[in-house]
């Protein structure tokens, strides 16, 4: 990471070691927000901390996903660093998905495919739920396609 962003080792080094410090007192709170995009780095961080949260008893500490998959009104949508001030004040009510406030981790597993077809990338996903609520909202296959540059 600090070679990728030429940054010295030792300050990334710190600030990891203060985000975990960070983290370890999430009990101190009353609730804490997990709040990631869709992309491959979000994901795998969001990936990261539901694992960790899931080894520690959480006590009374509330966790909560904010899940956003579109905004109403903003076509092509790929997350709120897209939002003005004023469409982020309507959050979470604008966001199509919900905020997850119980303590149950869910599971799936899926398999996904990127094709650089001659049209355009395309992309295929497929996933079945392990773990999930009455209502959790399910997508079984999702399809999408791009332009190239």
């Amino acid at each position: 990471m600090a070679g990728a962003y030429e940054l010295k080792i030792e300050n990334c080094e710190k600030d990891l070691r203060e985000q975990e410090a960070w983290l370890r007192g999430f009990s101190e709170h009353d609730e804490t927000i997990l709040w990631f995009e869709h992309d491959l780095f979000c994901q795998i961080n969001l990936i990261y901390l539901l694992d960790w949260f899931s080894k520690l008893s959480r006590g009374k500490t509330k966790l909560s996903l904010i899940c956003v998959g579109e905004f109403r009104g903003v076509e092509d949508f790929r997350g709120l660093g897209q939002l003005t001030g004023e469409q982020l004040t309507t959050c979470p009510s604008g966001v199509v998905g919900q905020i997850c406030n119980d303590t149950l981790v869910r599971s799936a597993v899926g398999v996904g495919l990127i094709w650089d077809s001659p049209f355009g990338p395309l992309r295929f996903d497929l996933a079945y739920p392990l773990t999930k609520q009455p209502y959790d909202h399910t997508q079984l296959f999702r399809f999408g396609g791009g332009t190239k540059f």
